[in-house]
């Protein structure tokens, strides 16, 4: 089927569960952990779309987007750098912002992400009921080039779900990082990760 003009594909799309009960899980914050460097390429472009016509800001974070660095590290400086202005209520959204690196589940647990790359990537899903119970998990998915538009690449996530400390902090998973790691902090606008630590 030859390409059509603005048209959207599916790249990606999977349903994130309860793991104890199989029932899907709504607003589950699905984001893009690893990438291809297509896709970070990608989305360093949107960054400096929105950064450049404000002069503070392409001036805070020139240095950072500047750095040699490797393909983990560029996106996650991106992501937080997307963080921090939709937390602020940026000045860089005079517009509203479509984050093409993260989603939310819907009511059923069904997430999509549209128009990737080719190549290997690695989800993070993170449920948080504050005070109440909180979950992660990560998945790896392969995205193959294709004309075809009905064709995607699934990932299904099945989460533990485990009861919230009343101290515990908001903090969020470092790409990279395993489950037995101390978790860092992850500014999102709408969602959060908790602190966890395992034995």
């Amino acid at each position: 089927m030859a390409n059509v003009k603005g048209r959207q594909r599916v790249a990606i799309a999977g349903t994130v569960t309860n793991m104890a009960t199989t029932e899907g899980l709504p607003q589950v914050l699905v984001r893009i952990t690893h990438a291809p460097q297509a896709f970070v390429d990608q989305l360093t472009r949107v960054v400096q779309d929105l950064i450049t016509p404000v002069p503070d800001l392409s001036e805070r974070y020139r240095p950072l987007l500047q750095r040699p660095s490797g393909i983990l590290d560029s996106l996650h400086t991106l992501q937080m750098i997307l963080d921090e202005q939709s937390r602020n209520h940026g000045v860089l959204v005079s517009r509203p912002v479509s984050r093409m690196d993260q989603t939310l589940t819907g009511g059923d647990g069904h997430y999509y992400f549209l128009d990737l790359p080719p190549g290997l990537y690695t989800l993070t899903a993170v449920f948080v009921a504050p005070g109440l119970c909180y979950g992660f998990t990560r998945g790896h998915v392969q995205v193959q080039h294709t004309d075809h538009w009905l064709t995607f690449s699934q990932l299904d996530l099945a989460l533990t779900l485990t009861t919230a400390s009343p101290t515990a902090g908001f903090l969020a998973i470092s790409p990279g990082s395993g489950t037995g790691a101390k978790l860092t902090p992850w500014a999102s606008g709408f969602a959060t990760g908790l602190i966890a630590q395992k034995a």
